[in-house]
């Protein structure tokens, strides 16, 4: 890592290089911030069953009271991906101007809309980290390593799709 470039923070401590180096392709300086009058949580969906992650991914997003707006993704994907739906999904994504394509990896800020979100079910096996965010930049889920961490007025909203821990 640069000596100049100050580490970027997730909610689980700093961000590894290569989706802090994603961060500042995309032309970020900072990830959004998290709310201070919501509780955080952390999330493990079950390992054995990898649709959970995007249900539990879904869930979260459906119990919370703000409107997710913005999606900054890092994907193990890139240009070199064979062709098929994983390459025909990358492309989708890639023509949002806020999103980069390598030739091993992607990175970008996009909107949340329905057939992003289809894309990121699509990519969800490549996803490195994700963070879902409102219109005033303020976080409300993170992925990281197949764990999820949001901000949730209420968390008994949520259908039991994983394991759910209070962070504070």
């Amino acid at each position: 890592m640069d000596e100049e470039r100050a580490p970027l923070a997730g909610v689980a401590g700093e961000l590894p290089d290569a989706i802090a180096d994603a961060w500042e392709r995309a032309g970020l300086d900072s990830p959004p911030a998290w709310p201070t009058d919501e509780r955080r949580y952390r999330l493990r969906p079950p390992a054995s069953d990898p649709a959970a992650g995007v249900d539990t991914l879904a869930a979260v997003l459906d119990a919370s009271e703000r409107t997710p707006e913005r999606l900054f993704v890092h994907l193990a994907v890139g240009r070199r991906a064979d062709f098929g739906r994983r390459r025909r999904t990358l492309e989708t994504l890639s023509g949002h101007p806020g999103v980069l394509v390598a030739d091993d990896d992607t990175a970008g800020t996009l909107p949340l809309t329905g057939a992003t979100f289809d894309a990121l079910v699509t990519l969800y096996d490549d996803l490195r980290y994700a963070l879902v965010s409102d219109a005033d930049d303020v976080a409300i889920v993170e992925f990281r390593d197949g764990t999820l961490t949001a901000a949730l007025a209420d968390a008994d909203a949520l259908e039991p799709t994983a394991d759910i821990e209070p962070l504070d």
